[in-house]
């Protein structure tokens, strides 16, 4: 796998026990889909993948078979969830999720987008 830097849009979810802020990395498409983030949920390392590249290349599962997290080691297929399931709570220690479509179907301001260095999966 491949680390890069990349854009991305940021929503900013709040602990429902102690009120801080988190950030959490999404994309909206253009076109077709919009790169899929996701985290190692032991040490949360960033990934993502494009679905063309799932839908042209290999099924999801096949292509993170076998590899391991590049910062814990862990098991991709036991470790990797969506980036906004299960985000740790810096503050208290509390672990929340957002659910899914936390991000809405608007586009922010291009400006808005924060560089990230994120492992292409498929790669």
């Amino acid at each position: 796998m491949t680390k890069r830097t990349m854009k991305a849009y940021v929503f900013l979810a709040k602990c429902p026990v102690c009120r801080k802020i988190h950030k959490v990395y999404y994309d909206l498409a253009d076109f077709y889909e919009g790169h899929i983030f996701m985290k190692c949920r032991n040490c949360g390392e960033l990934y993502f993948y494009d679905p063309e590249e799932e839908h042209y290349l290999r099924s999801f599962n096949e292509q993170i078979k076998g590899k391991r997290c590049c910062t814990c080691n862990k098991r991709l297929s036991k470790a990797l969830i969506p980036i906004h399931k299960e985000i740790r709570c810096s503050g208290c220690g509390g672990v929340f999720s957002l659910e899914d479509g936390f991000a809405g179907n608007e586009y922010p301001p291009d400006e808005s987008r924060e560089e990230v260095d994120v492992y292409r999966l498929y790669s």
